[in-house]
């Protein structure tokens, strides 16, 4: 089996839409994004759904959007746990935002670290988990998000990396208080207007 090393990602539809895009002036926001915001929501079955420029962008804005909400916000100097295999981009809006960042080992065999050892991590001023779909393979995002809700944490999901995968049909992204996504690695049968989403 042959794999290409560079695929056309544009169509000529897409092409047609670039065009007239750049034709009406408005680069951001707009209908355009509001349709793709609603339609995305609700296709991976999230309430809301915020379109920004990058995952790197959506990780800083999640982790805000914590820290300025009004109930349990997440204060600066809060410990947040995370695993030790990510991108930077889930490991720099922690920093950059005034938390502690804390790494937590990771499983091996699945690349990704457990409720387990996110459990064994936790301190008196452990506020937020991290977890990570690492290139699609999901973390115990369930399990996660059980472990978080139980001892009052926030948790992000940070699924930048993985659009499409699945823990027993819910989307990676969903089971987090929030969750991020990223079109960068975008698969070929990801349809986000519709479809049968075959994975």
């Amino acid at each position: 089996m042959r794999y290409p090393l560079v695929v056309e990602p544009f169509n000529q539809k897409d092409l047609e839409v670039l065009k007239s895009t750049i034709e009406s002036g408005q680069f951001t926001m707009g209908q355009r994004v509001r349709s793709f915001e609603l339609k995305f929501a609700q296709r991976v079955g999230a309430r809301f759904a915020v379109m920004v420029n990058s995952g790197s962008s959506a990780n800083l804005v999640a982790l805000s959007a914590l820290r300025y909400n009004r109930l349990n916000a997440l204060k600066p100097g809060s410990e947040i746990l995370a695993p030790a295999l990510a991108w930077s981009t889930t490991w720099a809006p922690i920093e950059q935002l005034g938390y502690r960042l804390r790494l937590v080992d990771i499983d091996i065999d699945t690349l990704n670290s457990t409720a387990e050892a996110f459990e064994r991590a936790i301190t008196k001023d452990t506020k937020a988990v991290v977890g990570v779909i690492i290139l699609g393979n999901p973390c115990e995002a369930d399990k996660i998000r059980k472990l978080c809700e139980e001892r009052g944490l926030w948790f992000l999901e940070d699924n930048c990396e993985s659009i499409g995968a699945h823990i027993n049909k819910k989307w990676c992204g969903t089971f987090g208080h929030v969750g991020t996504f990223s079109f960068f690695l975008l698969p070929p049968y990801f349809n986000y207007g519709g479809g049968d989403g075959r994975h």
